[in-house]
């Protein structure tokens, strides 16, 4: 008999990093062995939430099926196997990668900013200003690493915007979203077994 960990409201599940955490979906919830989940509950689990968290028994008898069955009910979210999970958590962390690609993006136009800025300033230190070797030496180590600053920031920048350009992560979240949508919607017409289902 399965079960799983929650509080009511969130369940336990492991996210790709390994970690344990909550979410607010009970179909994807992880499942465990009940000496399992008590192993999990009592070790992995953040203190902060470990007090409200309780074990309970995923119900997986057959009784329920007798009942009828809504056949064009509201959305029933579908219960989605371990691998479609991954799938999603995988797709979700593309979706955070695009976010942080345009965060990252921001702050290295505003450091290319910055650096050109320096970059014209210095420059205009050069043509107007008589120094002697070594101001002149010190003025090209400073122009110098300006430049290698600003090559190390375009670099990266160039990295990201190819990122960004891709729209894989777009497409992807779109299509997955609308695809589970489907999957949650599915009817299904009874063969012959109509008493099963509130046809």
């Amino acid at each position: 008999m399965p079960y799983i960990i929650t509080n009511g409201q969130e369940y336990i599940k492991r996210n790709p990093n390994g970690k344990y955490v909550t979410i607010r979906n009970e179909a994807l919830a992880d499942e465990f062995k009940k000496e399992i989940a008590e192993n999990v509950l009592k070790n992995h689990v953040p203190k902060s939430i470990r007090k409200s968290m309780h074990i309970k028994k995923v119900d997986t008898g057959v009784k329920e099926i007798l009942n009828p069955i809504p056949i064009h009910s509201e959305k029933n979210e579908t219960v989605l196997s371990k691998s479609i999970q991954d799938w999603i958590e995988k797709l979700v962390n593309l979706n955070g990668l695009a976010k942080e690609a345009e965060e990252r993006r921001n702050i290295l136009i505003s450091q290319l900013s910055e650096v050109n800025k320096e970059i014209c300033d210095l420059s205009h230190y050069i043509e107007f200003c008589t120094f002697n070797a070594s101001q002149g030496y010190k003025a090209c180590k400073i122009f110098k690493d300006l430049r290698q600053k600003r090559r190390k920031i375009k670099n990266e920048l160039e990295i990201v915007d190819y990122i960004l350009n891709k729209k894989m992560v777009e497409s992807a979240s779109e299509d997955i979203s609308q695809l589970i949508d489907r999957i949650n919607n599915r009817k299904y017409e009874p063969r012959v077994m109509k008493e099963l289902f509130d046809v």
